[in-house]
Formats: structure tokens, C-alpha cells, sequence
């Protein structure tokens, strides 16, 4: 029996792990670095194998209307990232890239933490 796209899609979408399809397929364990360059070649590695993965900076579009109002309530930069589970420079990054296409041009900073406190 040979893998096919199809096939290996349907495993991974019933949580089956790479190294599991391998023996269902009778590969030895050492074929990892094949598994590898097959799926590259058929286009099913994308994003460090993280294909259906959304980026974290889509969880923060997703809540704009939300992290502006936090903005407003002088909630601090890191309190905002932590709030939706991404990263502070993820976030920063994120606002740099909203006020260049000015959708965060009129709010106000989100506050700065330092080691000694909060700055305004």
C-alpha cells in the first residue's frame, strides 16, 4: 500500500502522529527525513509544519474592537499580549503594522511596564 496525499491528510486529520503513519506504512523509523522531503514535495509543509496553524497576529485581528477599548483603559502592552496568548513583540509588531495602515492612529499607548513599575 503507498501513501498518498489524500491518505496522509485523513490520518492527520483523525490526530494519527507522523511517526505512527511511517509504520502503517511499513517505513522504518528511520525514514523521518523521507516523511520529510515527501510532504515538501507534495506542498504539505507550510509554517515550520504547522499548516493549519493560524498566526498569532489573526487571534489579535480578531479582537480589534477589544484591544483598542483595553488601550483606552490604559491597560499596559503586556497585559494585552498576555490577555490573548501571544508574545509582547508579536503584539508590538502587530500595532506597528495596524498604525501604518491606520487603524490605531487615535488611541493612546498602551502603558510600558519596567522592572521598577508602570510608566505612563
Amino acid at each position: 500500500m503507498e501513501l498518498t496525499v489524500e491518505k496522509y491528510l485523513s490520518l492527520k486529520q483523525q490526530g494519527i502522529p507522523d511517526y505512527e503513519i511511517l509504520r502503517m506504512f511499513h517505513y522504518s523509523e528511520n525514514s523521518g527525513m523521507a516523511l520529510y522531503h515527501w510532504k515538501k514535495r507534495n506542498n504539505l509543509i507550510f509554517q515550520h509544519g504547522k499548516k493549519d496553524m493560524p498566526k498569532k497576529s489573526d487571534v489579535l485581528d480578531d479582537h480589534i474592537e477589544e484591544i483598542k477599548h483595553m488601550r483606552q483603559s490604559n491597560y499596559t502592552a503586556k497585559e494585552i499580549a498576555f490577555k490573548f496568548g501571544v508574545k509582547l513583540t508579536t503584539y508590538e509588531y502587530w500595532v506597528r503594522d495596524k498604525k501604518k495602515l491606520g487603524v490605531l492612529h487615535t488611541i493612546p499607548r498602551a502603558r510600558k511596564t519596567t522592572k521598577k513599575g508602570i510608566l505612563k
